[in-house]
């Protein structure tokens, strides 16, 4: 599958179930904690030095309906603006609903313009209008029949990641080219 990604403006990532394996773990004092995936940090970090190569910009976002310290932190640790608390997707998206936190998203979004990453049927609406839409393996059926693209990944092990390596062609690329985005990322 190749991917002129020059006709995108945006990627839309949920969080729960996309950066993460959608399960909570919590101690006894009520702290939530979860898993992630440090290759999607490392896949961000060659997506973005594949954007400078290429000249072409993209804004990239964490959409999310949990209002959780945990989406923020991780957000802020791999370079993402983060919007949580959003209870409805599709109407935030669209430009009709505040959300917490991120500031650089500028509202509303093409969505035919937008490549979203979705999991479960809060994302389904946005999914539905997406100009590309990208799902786990382990993603609910709804959103796997309305994907554009199913992931052979599962949620929080690696799925970002295989996103935006098919994103930037990455089997297809020269080893001079590679070696160059590994050593700018």
């Amino acid at each position: 599958m190749k991917i002129d990604i020059t006709k995108f403006e945006n990627i839309i990532f949920d969080f729960d179930g996309v950066f993460t394996d959608n399960s909570v773990y919590v101690n006894s004092n009520g702290e939530e904690f979860v898993k992630c995936d440090r290759s999607d940090g490392l896949g961000l970090n060659l997506f973005r030095a594949h954007l400078k190569s290429i000249n072409w910009e993209m804004e990239l976002a964490i959409v999310s309906t949990e209002v959780n310290g945990v989406v923020s932190a991780r957000a802020k640790k791999i370079g993402l603006d983060c919007h949580h608390g959003i209870g409805n997707k599709l109407s935030f998206l669209s430009g009709n609903q505040a959300g917490q936190n991120g500031n650089r998203l500028r509202l509303p979004l093409d969505l035919s313009k937008t490549i979203y990453l979705g999991n479960d049927l809060n994302d389904l609406p946005v999914m539905r209008l997406a100009g590309l839409s990208f799902a786990p393996s382990d993603a609910h059926p709804l959103i796997k029949a309305v994907a554009t693209h199913v992931s052979h990944e599962l949620g929080g092990h690696g799925f970002v990641r295989s996103v935006l390596e098919l994103l930037m062609d990455l089997p297809e690329l020269s080893e001079r080219d590679l070696n160059e985005l590994i050593s700018n990322s």
